[in-house]
């Protein structure tokens, strides 16, 4: 629901569903399917365009309010209670880059101590809800996909994580279309356990991977209701990106310090893994969780408070100043239009 459809989800769903009918692994519809199959429906193509930022800001407020009446329409008529309101979305780590950090000294000049980085890349992905609780971590690290899985056991042996938690390599450190729907599996296990409701509503962003017909049809079956936001207004309505994930990310580069001061020589994804457990215990406390909700307008549902902060973003947003022509030297020049 709420999730904006772009002609090539159209085209992958019917790529999907003509697969499976014919059972031809390489069949496609034609380059004119998806445009004749719009017409035919009677939908249309509406282009985003580019709008000035005042005007953009009125755009935000307005579809803000629609989201918020959308979602209030869904949670009431599914009778949807707060602990089955979740919000997923994931955030990158350079597993063994931190953060300066502020020391006491009476010397003047610059301190330095050796930092051993690693600028490998790790996604965790993250699920929390509206009641306080969170599901254990999804983490893509980079890897080849064929990697044995005697070396990722062992990860979670000399790690000590606990066997909840996913890990899946990628030769990228990223997500795509194959992983989501995992996670998605993976949230629905784990959500479940507690779950006293038929339906869970799971707020996401507008990436592709979550427009997939798989994706969509897992939902369908196992009573997740995707709930999608408006596009490039994550930063104040997403519960994950405008509070977790800051303590998370805090709480990781706490634990680089610690090591790096420890003289550890190499960060590599045993440190990382060894560390995230513990970061995510302080990042993802129940109250935490739940502010993040109440700061977001989820729950309670609240318009309001996204709508003032936006508000409040267009009254102290800094006018460009204007520019004037010099004045001439001669009253018979002609002023420079500018």
């Amino acid at each position: 629901m709420n999730l904006a459809v772009r002609p090539e989800f159209i085209t992958d769903a019917a790529n999907n569903i003509l697969r499976e009918r014919s059972g031809q692994a390489d069949f496609v519809i034609g380059s004119k399917w998806t445009s004749r199959f719009l017409k035919r429906h009677g939908y249309f193509k509406k282009l985003q365009k580019k709008l000035h930022a005042e005007r953009q800001a009125a755009e935000d407020l307005v579809r803000v309010t629609q989201y918020f009446q959308s979602l209030e329409k869904v949670v009431q008529e599914q009778g949807i209670p707060p602990e089955e309101i979740w919000n997923m979305d994931e955030t990158g780590f350079r597993i063994g880059v931190g953060k300066d950090q502020l020391i006491v000294t009476k010397r003047k000049r610059a301190h330095y101590f050796g930092i051993p980085e690693n600028r490998e890349l790790a996604t965790d992905i993250e699920a929390i809800s509206a009641g306080g609780a969170c599901i254990p971590p999804f983490l893509i690290l980079s890897g080849q996909m064929h990697m044995s899985s005697c070396t990722v056991t062992s990860w979670y042996h000399i790690a000590g994580l606990d066997s909840d938690t996913a890990i899946r390599p990628t030769p990228t450190g990223y997500s795509n279309d194959e992983i989501s729907l995992e996670w998605l599996k993976h949230f629905d296990q784990h959500s479940a356990k507690t779950s006293k409701s038929s339906k869970r509503l799971l707020i996401l962003d507008g990436h592709g991977s979550h427009h997939t017909r798989q994706f969509i049809q897992y939902c369908d079956e196992h009573g997740i209701i995707p709930f999608g936001m408006p596009p490039n207004l994550t930063h104040v309505l997403q519960p994950l990106d405008v509070v977790d994930f800051q303590p998370l990310k805090h709480y990781h580069a706490k634990a680089l310090d610690v090591m790096i001061r420890d003289s550890l020589v190499r960060i590599t994804k045993i440190e990382f893994l060894s560390c995230i457990q513990e970061v995510r215990l302080q990042a993802f406390k129940p109250t935490t969780i739940q502010s993040a909700f109440r700061k977001t307008g989820i729950w309670p549902i609240n318009p309001q408070v996204v709508l003032e902060t936006l508000q409040a973003r267009q009254v102290h947003r800094t006018p460009s100043p204007r520019l004037h022509p010099g004045p001439s030297s001669s009253p018979f020049e002609t002023p420079l239009s500018l």
